[in-house]
């Protein structure tokens, strides 16, 4: 690994490892690690992870959760703008589960923590 290599990862990497305490891996990799799946941290070699229950937890409340409460926005949000044009109402409907699918991932950054797994 080069020094230019050494110096992007410790400014990319915003998460810190809980067996080294160094900087390991970026939010979007975090993003895209699951509980079935692990990564090497690039400092001490420790596989991390992250634990099934907050996951499950997550995928089963936090998801619905927000479905459900895209579905009770929409009617009070018709009857304080009216009635909407197409364009309006589609233009709502990409940016609403946008807004949820950040939500959601801020959910998991914040709440799903980095965990060793042992072999």
């Amino acid at each position: 690994m080069n020094d230019s290599s050494k110096t992007s990862m410790s400014t990319a990497a915003t998460l810190t490892c809980p067996a080294c305490g160094q900087p390991c891996l970026s939010i979007w990799r975090k993003l895209r690690l699951g509980p079935a799946r692990s990564v090497a941290c690039p400092s001490c070699g420790s596989r991390l992870s992250v634990p099934w229950l907050p996951f499950a937890a997550l995928m089963l409340f936090a998801q619905p959760a927000c479905a459900i409460l895209a579905l009770l926005a929409v009617g009070p949000l018709l009857r304080i703008v009216g009635p909407v044009s197409m364009m309006t109402a589609a233009i709502g409907f990409l940016l609403l589960p946008m807004f949820f699918l950040v939500l959601l991932s801020w959910i998991y950054l914040r709440w799903t923590p980095l965990i060793v797994k042992r072999p």
